[in-house]
């Protein structure tokens, strides 16, 4: 019986992307980001787990200091 029920019926919806971050990859509801404007003026966002890997990528490699 439940064998024949429509396809859409069965599966979730598949969340779709609401923006794009600073390395182009998809941003979706829920995730926490971070806005940061850059030296030029333009707005990059930035997925909080990215954080020291966009600085990084801008400024050098982070030192740890304790």
């Amino acid at each position: 019986m439940f064998d024949e029920l429509p396809r859409f019926l069965l599966e979730p919806p598949e969340d779709k992307p609401i923006a794009f971050d600073w390395r182009e990859s998809e941003l979706y509801p829920g995730d926490v980001v971070f806005t940061v404007t850059e030296l030029n003026g333009s707005i990059v966002l930035v997925l909080e787990d990215d954080l020291q890997n966009y600085f990084e990528s801008q400024f050098g490699e982070a030192e740890e200091i304790r």
